[in-house]
């Protein structure tokens, strides 16, 4: 696996995170799992996510993992007071790659697999997500408190600070 950071800065008003500023945000990835025979995965895997420390708990306008404990793809997100955890691949093949994507526009959330939605909510009130760095991401990242490297393949990152249609 591998982990880097890469920070981004493409205007004032706008960052690699969802704010109440730009209220808007498109995040898109291609992505496959390769999981070695005999690995006991026991944390989250992240995919992609827009901090770089930090627990579950812990504000974030997205967060693309693996799930251990349910086999399953998740988009979280989690604002100063309320959160959301959603499945987006469930239980994915190993060696397959998939699309994912979150459009967040002005309170409305909607999450794409391979081009079809599989969720859309609204409104969501996230609210200032002051611990979200707007400016950096990880992918493939194994933070501080232990959570895996992605294993496999991350491809064609992509993150707007708008929200892009279907």
């Amino acid at each position: 696996f591998f982990t880097f950071w890469l920070a981004l800065k493409n205007s004032p008003s706008s960052g690699l995170s969802w704010s109440n500023t730009v209220n808007a945000q498109t995040v898109e990835c291609w992505f496959k799992m390769s999981i070695p025979s005999g690995t006991s995965i026991s944390d989250h895997m992240t995919i992609l996510v827009n901090r770089r420390t930090g627990t579950e708990n812990d504000l974030s306008a997205y967060w693309i993992r693996f799930n251990p404990w349910s086999g399953n793809v998740e988009y979280v997100t989690r604002g100063a007071s309320i959160g959301y955890t959603n499945k987006l691949v469930e239980r994915p093949y190993l060696d397959r790659w998939y699309h994912v994507a979150e459009v967040f526009n002005a309170g409305k959330m909607d999450l794409y697999v391979n081009g079809e939605g599989v969720l859309s909510q609204a409104p969501i009130p996230l609210g200032v997500l002051p611990g979200a760095d707007p400016w950096k991401f990880q992918l493939g990242a194994v933070s501080p408190n232990g959570e895996w490297g992605f294993l496999g393949k991350i491809d064609e990152v992509a993150i707007y600070g708008t929200a892009l249609t279907a």
